[in-house]
């Protein structure tokens, strides 16, 4: 147990995520030494009211890991496109990029991929200008990996409270 922990609890609790039977029974596991997912010290599953199209998502995701994991490759090969596309893709990412990361309350996640595409981009068309003589197609590619990544990210964060600078650390897990 640790005091990190009861925080997140009670923010969760605080935010209407937990109801408060589902508060103390976290909490009465939490400070018995288990949580939600059974392990000493593993953070809490949220539960949260979501619209179906994500309960959808989190569905394939709880079953089958990481978008990029072999679980999640063979189970994507029975669904259709427009299903797949669903799970693994979210146009108002691509759309809003850095916006509807921070939207979907995952600013960190966005700025873990923007700050380093700005930086990568000073280096190799000058900190002047950057963003005049960076082609399109970096810029776009910038874009839709907001929206291969977006539906994960939310997954993570809903599901396990974290949105983490690092990236890539759940991606391919």
């Amino acid at each position: 147990m640790s005091i990190d922990q009861l925080e997140r609890l009670a923010k969760l609790h605080q935010s209407g995520a937990l109801a408060g039977e589902e508060f103390q029974a976290e909490k009465a596991k939490l400070l018995a030494g288990k949580s939600a997912g059974g392990e000493a010290g593993a953070a809490p599953t949220r539960t949260v009211a979501l619209d179906p199209k994500w309960e959808k998502r989190f569905a394939f995701f709880d079953a089958n890991g990481s978008p990029f994991s072999k679980e999640a490759t063979a189970a994507s090969r029975e669904l259709g496109f427009g299903e797949r596309a669903g799970i693994f893709f979210n146009i108002w990412a691509l759309a809003l990029g850095i916006i509807y990361f921070i939207y979907l309350g995952i600013p960190r996640r966005g700025l873990g991929l923007l700050l380093p595409a700005i930086a990568i981009a000073m280096v190799l068309w000058g900190f002047d200008t950057f963003l005049y003589f960076a082609p399109n197609w970096y810029w776009m590619v910038l874009w839709v990996i907001y929206g291969v990544t977006a539906n994960y990210y939310y997954y993570i964060k809903i599901r396990h409270g974290r949105d983490e600078w690092n990236p890539a650390k759940d991606l391919f897990s």
